[in-house]
């Protein structure tokens, strides 16, 4: 884009008729207006220059780019948007929050300093005129106003962005015992357990009407909710027939925390039905008032809390450093994952040479504003940002972006990266790296980073071997918790180390399938299987695995974190773990078909049953169980749960193809599905049918879409620009010796990935340096050994 810059404005020369807006129109209460931040960088009113808002498309500009978009667009008339803090003394927030949303009723506000906002009207290329001036007539004054009371794109695409997203319980439609003349008062619950006495953190189950205490839960990093989990110990007693649960005391306007405990669903649920399943034990949904915090604002009150001191070095001083690739990014809730992984692939020049290279084409190309919606836009317009140093300037008080576009852009349609929860940065890597991959734009960044593992499989009765490759972005390393030593850290306390040489040995040791029958000899003798790097990639991202699993009280696995330190160098060689494919002596085991499905049958009827019970007991179906122990070829639960925690979009995948596969027969079952969704929720067929489109004909998400937009119109025609099918650049294998260098590293802290903080190191010439969000300094403590993702630069 142009960074030429405009003209010092003036209010003379000029006549303001409607002829000159001809073509400009009113923001509606629907109206996308982008008012907060340029289309094409992070600028906003707070930027010299404003924003200069087009009165024909409602799209923004900064100054440096309003003047190559009206030079293509023709468009002379904006509304120019500009703000200014005043200083303010920094104070507690007066009014709870209680929505984990922003902008909405109860949920974030902006920050609380004194902002002084101005609107005027600007005519391209140098006429500016008060509002208020005599010159604009009343039609050109209302558009004016229209945009202006707007509320804008940008807060609307936060609100949706951060709201935790409930989906519909499909038991919305239970059966409720008689309520043989039993009340729930509006106050004064004790737990219903024999001996426990809590008055606290209770909840009503919607089917019998008891009421018994939830579990322990986290309110802050030192403060704890008190619970005994006495109703989940309920659902479990009562052979798991009334799943739905209120928090009592969050009731309020039709609305509550309600739970459901079934395993396929065992999160927070929308029930449709509330109000009438809690008439039914005396409660009006709709009178009550709210006495507790619900789940969610304890989530964001510790949410709120992210700043942890192990996470920034802390009782250092550390220096402030600024300029071109030095740029933070501001939390914007639950967002320190995004700004681990975005500052970490950075460190690829590969990517940044893609972005930056293509910055102009590929705007050019997508068009305004279909670029808010295109993932290579918005990474295009977020790699430009971060190298630039505009918003990483010392004594700056506009340093650092806000990625909410990007955010809701990469994460759209991910049922976990669409919300504003916390997420595995791991997930969240693969995640932009397959899209990446996915772009037509060259070069492919991702062929930096690709690379084969070598697996080798030997049956061991026939001593004949089969070799495979597998493509990976990531490689995972066991952290194998008996062979960790007890060391005393500098305060004298017990910390468990390993070193990475241990964690690679025991990743890429031979492992052993007891019960596997020869396909070859009919004999029961097993089967032996070794990985090997067959390729090492320019740049190697490496995890360590400090997440397994522990079966808990109940029978059940909860996610246990290993808390192990790892012992490593900057430096790394690989070249013991490289593939070397057949050996001369190797006889390979049979192609014939019949052979290779005895085998696949046989490995299939030995799956021990420890290991599928456990897998079935976390709530996944029993062909995706199958699917995971046959790829770790029947080893161990934990090895089969690791599978299936990096391999989610495998679940349904058979499922999928059979329906793609099955033509016309697609149509009649999804109209069936509006039928029978309409029918349920007595909404519009028309309208089910819409919701259905626009979200891949998935019904939970159609009905969570369905819930959650009330009011929304169906258009009567909706028209869908053809999609220009994007072709993927080639893939292909950067290859050289296994010795590394490392330059990046994300910690985290918290219990689990899905909670705590995340934190990148990245080694810039002789210097670390740390990203912690919106602070960006020279690094003094560098925590090596508490690495959860390695970023290694291959030797020259």
């Amino acid at each position: 884009m142009s960074a030429a810059v405009l003209r010092e404005p003036s209010n003379e020369g000029i006549e303001v008729n409607e002829a000159l807006f001809a073509g400009c129109c009113t923001a509606t209460e629907g109206s996308k207006v982008y008012k907060d931040e340029c289309m094409f960088c992070f600028h906003s009113p707070f930027h010299t220059g404003g924003i200069l808002i087009c009165l024909k498309t409602h799209m923004g500009f900064c100054a440096r780019h309003v003047v190559e978009y009206s030079k293509k667009s023709g468009a002379r008339c904006f509304l120019k948007r500009q703000k200014c803090r005043l200083p303010n003394e920094v104070q507690e927030p007066i009014n709870k929050i209680t929505k984990l949303a922003i902008g909405v009723e109860g949920g974030f506000k902006e920050p609380s300093d004194e902002v002084q906002e101005k609107y005027s009207l600007f005519v391209y290329p140098e006429t500016e005129i008060e509002l208020g001036d005599r010159r604009v007539t009343s039609v050109v004054r209302e558009i004016c106003d229209s945009v202006a009371a707007n509320s804008g794109a940008l807060l609307e695409d936060k609100c949706r962005s951060f709201e935790v997203q409930r989906k519909v319980t499909k038991f919305a439609n239970i059966e409720q015992l008689p309520s043989m003349g039993k009340v729930i008062p509006p106050s004064g619950w004790v737990c219903e357990e024999e001996g426990c006495g809590l008055k606290e953190n209770l909840w009503l189950n919607l089917a019998d009407g008891t009421i018994y205490c939830g579990r322990q839960q986290m309110l802050s990093e030192n403060t704890v909710a008190v619970g005994n989990g006495h109703m989940r110990t309920h659902y479990e007693l009562t052979h798991m027939k009334y799943p739905l649960v209120v928090k009592l005391g969050t009731i309020e306007n039709g609305d509550a925390d309600v739970y459901s405990y079934a395993a396929a669903e065992d999160d927070a649920v929308i029930d449709p039905n509330l109000v009438k399943h809690l008439a039914h034990w005396g409660i009006d949904a709709l009178t009550a008032k709210k006495t507790e915090k619900s789940t969610l604002e304890m989530e964001l009150d510790l949410n709120r809390d992210w700043e942890w001191e192990r996470c920034q070095e802390n009782g250092v001083l550390l220096e402030s450093v600024y300029g071109p690739g030095l740029t933070p990014m501001i939390n914007i809730g639950s967002s320190c994952y995004i700004n681990s992984a975005i500052q970490m692939l950075l460190q690829i020049p590969d990517i940044s040479e893609r972005y930056e290279k293509h910055y102009v084409d590929i705007f050019e190309k997508i068009g305004i504003p279909r670029t808010q919606e295109d993932f290579d836009a918005q990474m295009a317009k977020l790699v430009v940002a971060l190298q630039s140093g505009d918003y990483s300037k010392d004594g700056s008080d506009l340093n650092g972006i806000k990625p909410f576009q990007f955010r809701r852009v990469a994460g759209r349609d991910h049922a976990e990266f669409s919300t504003g929860k916390q997420q595995d940065v791991e997930e969240y890597l693969r995640l932009l790296l397959t899209k990446m991959d996915e772009s037509e734009y060259l070069p492919n960044p991702v062929n930096a980073v690709r690379f084969k593992l070598e697996r080798r499989f030997e049956d061991i009765a026939s001593s004949q071997v089969r070799y495979g490759d597998k493509e990976e972005f990531i490689l995972s390393l066991n952290m194998p918790e008996e062979l960790a030593s007890d060391v005393r850290d500098e305060t004298g306390v017990l910390r468990k180390q390993i070193p990475l040489s241990v964690c690679l040995e025991s990743t890429f040791a031979d492992s052993m399938i007891e019960d596997f029958k020869s396909p070859v000899t009919g004999e029961l003798k097993g089967a032996r299987e070794r990985i090997r790097m067959k390729t090492f990639p320019k740049y190697l991202f490496v995890q360590m695995k400090k997440f397994g699993f522990a079966k808990n009280a109940n029978g059940s696995f909860d996610v246990k974190k290993l808390d192990i330190e790892v012992v490593l160098d900057e430096k790394l060689d690989l070249q013991s773990i490289r593939g070397s494919g057949v050996a001369p002596h190797e006889h390979l085991l049979p192609e014939d078909q019949s052979i290779v499905e005895d085998q696949s049958t046989a490995v299939e009827e030995q799956f021990k049953q420890e290991i599928l019970d456990g897998c079935l007991s976390m709530g996944f179906s029993d062909a995706f169980c199958r699917k995971a122990i046959r790829a770790t070829d029947n080893s161990t639960l934990e090895a089969a749960l690791d599978w299936i925690l990096q391999h989610p979009e495998e679940d349904n995948a058979n499922n999928e193809q059979q329906s793609t596969s099955a033509g016309k027969g697609v149509d009649q079952r999804v109209e069936k599905l509006a039928e029978e969704l309409s029918k349920t929720f007595d909404i519009s067929i028309e309208k089910v049918r819409y919701a259905l489109k626009i979200n891949g004909n998935v019904a939970d998400n159609a009905v969570n879409w369905l819930f959650m937009n009330p009011l929304a119109e169906i258009p009567k025609e909706v028209e869908q620009a053809p999609t220009e099918q994007k072709v993927a650049v080639p893939k292909s294998f950067d290859d050289g010796k296994g010795s590394y260098s490392l330059v990046g590293m994300i910690s985290h802290m918290g219990a689990n990935t899905h909670s705590g903080h995340y934190v990148v190191h990245l080694k810039r010439g002789d210097k670390w340096i740390l990203f912690n969000d919106e602070k960006v300094n020279v690094s003094q403590k560098t925590p090596f050994g508490l690495g959860y993702i390695y970023l290694y630069k291959r030797d020259q």
